[in-house]
């Protein structure tokens, strides 16, 4: 739910596996009557029918949220006393970062609830961002998701993502590609003389063709199909 159009998505959601369907990470993306944008990337620990599910009503359960205006560290507490009550056993939980940006679009707040920290692209390269770090979603003794202030200058990319991305083995050995891996596929894949985004002008913004490129690339340095689930936000 995006009217600005200063803004634009690109995202791609995955199931892991080979003959995998149903996955159990999600995203949103939603505009607020006050002009902030929240985006959301998350991940229900575990993969099948009932994380999809579980997905679901967090996701379905956030934009609600939202939309109803209420402030970010009650949405979390929310979302994780829902998960709670829906999930079928008392070991599933989910990774979650939430990031809201003020109507200007100069300054973004990020919120990690066990999540991996979201990169921010921009002229000055790719970069993971600083967060505070938080427990999942659904752990009971859990009640506060603190929020980290982060400045946006210019032309820029946020990119949400969950550890299916980065998980994937490179080359024969145990070695994983990590967030550092990442950052340097993204580098890659915005310099390619491929990419719509070779000039100077565009170079810090991430479309679905880069993403595609990243995506492709994870695959083939990982040899096969991953076997988690992945979904990624820009």
């Amino acid at each position: 739910l995006l009217a600005d159009s200063r803004l634009s998505v690109s995202a791609r959601c995955l199931a892991g596996g080979q003959h995998m369907l149903l996955g159990g990470d999600f995203y949103d993306v939603v505009e607020a009557a006050d002009g902030w944008v929240h985006a959301l990337i998350g991940d229900v620990c575990g993969r099948g029918p009932a994380e999809a599910a579980l997905g679901v009503c967090l996701r379905v359960a956030w934009r609600t949220l939202v939309l109803a205006g209420r402030p970010a560290e009650e949405i979390l507490f929310t979302l994780s006393q829902l998960l709670e009550h829906e999930r079928q056993d008392d070991t599933m939980f989910a990774t979650l970062c939430m990031l809201s940006v003020t109507p200007d679009r100069a300054t973004g707040w990020v919120r990690m609830a066990g999540h991996l920290p979201p990169l921010l692209v921009d002229r000055a390269g790719v970069r993971e961002l600083p967060t505070l770090s938080a427990a999942p979603l659904g752990l009971s003794e859990v009640r506060g998701w603190p929020g980290t202030q982060v400045p946006l200058a210019g032309s820029w990319s946020i990119l949400l993502f969950t550890d299916g991305l980065i998980e994937g083995r490179i080359g024969q050995g145990s070695e994983r590609l990590g967030s550092e891996g990442l950052m340097e596929l993204i580098r890659n894949a915005l310099g390619s003389p491929s990419s719509s985004h070779a000039s100077p002008r565009a170079a810090s913004l991430i479309d679905e063709q880069v993403l595609d490129q990243v995506i492709d690339r994870v695959r083939e340095l990982n040899g096969r199909d991953l076997d988690d689930d992945l979904a990624i936000l820009s």
